[in-house]
């Protein structure tokens, strides 16, 4: 195994029978005019996440786009991929959950990426999450990007924490899908590091991936 392989996690095909722990990512849009603020999204969100933790006996959080406020992460982790999704999202407990967040939140995605949930920087003011989509040809760049990109952070000492991880789950075009996360003190750190030459390895891996979803995140106490 090539050093940039082992750093970046993609030596090996992942697909739906990986069985380590995983983190589960979830995107929820808020139904306008549906707010964050409102009592009643905020009692389930919490009954959701309580469900959640006691199912899973392993953390979950909550977290508020800065960019768009509708827009919610669910963050949290399973002892494996089947765990969640052939004996959780068949039961009754899930399928009231769903029934709860009618009319309030729609799930606009959801995925299991290869990294230990402790290993993500879950408690820093504020997180950057990046979704970078590669075909096989490109995995090579991302690595050194990868690469570029973690020795600008420690050099600059600019972010509170850095992790990444693979997309379990195969992608229809036999491609892959990183997922990048970095704890900064504030959305403006991670602006001013983006200007930095080491910064620019953002931009490479921008140009390298078929489509990109990157934004700030912080934590709902919840």
């Amino acid at each position: 195994m090539a050093a940039s392989d082992a750093a970046t996690g993609l030596s090996q095909p992942l697909n739906f029978h990986y069985e380590a722990p995983v983190t589960e990512i979830a995107l929820l849009r808020l139904i306008p005019p549906g707010k964050i603020s409102d009592t009643s999204i905020q009692s389930a969100l919490r009954h959701c996440l309580g469900v959640l933790r006691s199912w899973a006996s392993r953390p979950f959080y909550l977290y508020i786009c800065l960019e768009d406020p509708d827009l919610i992460y669910i963050i949290g982790s399973w002892i494996s991929v089947a765990q969640h999704r052939t004996t959780f999202l068949p039961s009754f407990e899930n399928q009231a959950l769903l029934q709860l967040v009618v009319g309030k939140l729609n799930v606009e995605w959801m995925f299991h990426i290869d990294l230990p949930i402790e290993r993500l920087p879950l408690r820093a003011p504020v997180m950057s999450i990046g979704r970078y989509a590669l075909s096989p040809a490109k995995l090579q760049d991302y690595a050194v990007a990868s690469v570029g990109l973690r020795t600008g952070l420690e050099m600059h000492g600019m972010h509170d924490g850095f992790a990444q991880g693979r997309k379990v789950e195969p992608s229809e075009d036999r491609g892959h899908e990183m997922v990048i996360f970095i704890g900064w003190s504030g959305q403006e750190r991670g602006e001013e590091f983006r200007q930095t030459l080491e910064g620019k390895a953002l931009e490479d891996m921008r140009k390298i991936s078929a489509s990109v979803e990157e934004r700030y995140v912080r934590l709902l106490d919840m």
